[in-house]
């Protein structure tokens, strides 16, 4: 039979699929997760972890540096649990926080009112040794924060400490930022200072540690 005469039916364009139709950008901790394109147990592993920031003010200068993860992947989370979980004082994530209680009571500050509430996902520790004397290792702490107020106010009660009663505080600018400075009221205490750049909490033994830590944070300076 000829078909030249036959009408050739229109060609329908295929229907648009679901991911075109409703794609959505979602971005977060700054992972693009697309739809389809990753499994579920894998999605959680990466929301799990926390954008690194402690690493980006650390000076080059430090001779060490101790990073802790405190958000690491499931399944990393779920190792950690089981090995910490075998100690007698940590067998559950109660007993943990009770054991992190009574070990800050000695200073004076509380975990679950004081820390607990906006401590994040990472805590480091940087120090530049002293070879001739251990005690003068000058040493800087950072704590990842989620809650820039509580941080804050957990900063200033360190002055309501014994050692912080100890000292004449006075407070600077630098950088934008402010830098309390504790001087011991006797020759023999240790000087403090502490500040708040990037959601992390700096605090250090000495005024210039801190401006270093800033330095740093804000690109004047390299880092480790």
């Amino acid at each position: 039979m000829n078909n030249a005469g036959a009408l050739t039916p229109p060609t329908v364009p295929p229907a648009p699929t679901w991911w075109r139709q409703h794609r959505v950008p979602v971005v977060a901790t700054g992972l693009a997760i697309g739809v389809g394109a990753l499994s579920v147990s894998a999605a959680l592993v990466l929301l799990a972890k926390p954008m690194a920031t402690v690493e980006t003010m650390v000076p080059a200068t430090a001779d060490v540096m101790v990073l802790a993860n405190l958000d690491p992947s499931v399944a990393q989370k779920v190792n950690f649990a089981r090995a910490l979980h075998r100690f007698p004082d940590t067998k559950t994530d109660l007993a943990i926080t009770s054991t992190l209680e009574d070990a800050l009571k000695v200073t004076g500050l509380s975990y679950r009112a004081d820390l607990q509430p906006w401590l994040g996902g990472e805590l480091g520790a940087s120090a530049k040794l002293n070879d001739d004397s251990s005690a003068d290792t000058a040493v800087t702490l950072y704590f990842v924060s989620r809650d820039d107020a509580k941080a804050k106010a957990f900063l200033a009660k360190l002055r309501t400490l014994a050692p912080g009663k100890t000292m004449q505080w006075q407070d600077e600018t630098y950088g934008g930022l402010t830098i309390s400075v504790g001087t011991p009221s006797q020759s023999t205490g240790k000087p403090a200072a502490y500040t708040y750049v990037n959601h992390v909490a700096v605090m250090a033994t000495s005024r210039a540690m801190v401006k270093e830590a800033i330095d740093t944070a804000q690109g004047r300076t390299p880092r480790l």
